[in-house]
């Protein structure tokens, strides 16, 4: 038994680290909600014994490395953006009032508020818009701005990758949190769009223990 728990130790050490743990969960990765790179309350549990297996094993170190879906991630982070834009309307609007400020994604824009945020939105955004016979951007119904600036939302490469940087940059941050991990142990592979494996989400961060 000794043996086995060695072998595994030494060719699986997340294995080993999840059934010690985490009860057969998943450490080899952080997957993440489509556009995002916000690491969710059931990934902070699996995070919390990787960094437990660091400081209890000094000899080990992280390798993380984080990727973006071209599809999934590509949608995601499109509606984020829509969604920012909206919210920097009111953060804007609350600086403007002198208000202690807050981050534009701490900011709830209420149903109630909604309307008036999109409008001023879209009035901000830098696209061609519908204009009556007078060359006056038309008022349009909600759906219509809605549409508008989601179909006008360009998604590059370049941004993709940014996110993937991103969420393995969060992971490393969390891990590196409560202080008793060297931070010259973990290490930031280059970014990658698509999944590690054939089948796998792309929406992930792969961590791996050498």
């Amino acid at each position: 038994m000794i043996r086995n728990i060695l072998v595994k130790a030494a060719t699986s050490p997340f294995a080993l680290i999840s059934s010690i743990f985490s009860h057969g969960s998943d450490l080899s990765h952080v997957e993440f909600n489509p556009g995002t790179a916000v690491i969710t309350a059931s990934e902070a549990k699996k995070l919390d014994a990787v960094e437990k297996a660091l400081y209890d094993r000094p000899g080990l170190q992280l390798d993380i490395e984080g990727h973006a879906d071209p599809a999934k991630d590509k949608e995601g982070l499109r509606q984020y953006t829509f969604n920012r834009e909206i919210k920097y309307q009111k953060w804007k609007e609350t600086a403007d009032r002198g208000e202690k400020a807050v981050s534009v994604d701490k900011i709830t824009v209420s149903s109630k508020e909604y309307p008036k945020y999109l409008k001023l939105a879209y009035k901000a955004a830098k696209f061609p818009k519908p204009r009556n016979i007078f060359g006056i951007a038309k008022s349009l119904p909600v759906p219509e701005m809605e549409k508008l600036m989601l179909t006008n939302i360009r998604i590059t490469g370049n941004e993709l990758k940014e996110l993937a940087t991103r969420r393995a940059q969060a992971v490393k941050d969390y891990i590196l949190k409560p202080g008793r991990i060297d931070p010259k142990r973990v290490f930031l592979l280059a970014a990658r769009l698509g999944p590690a494996k054939e089948g796998q989400a792309g929406n992930r961060a792969e961590l791996t223990l050498k």
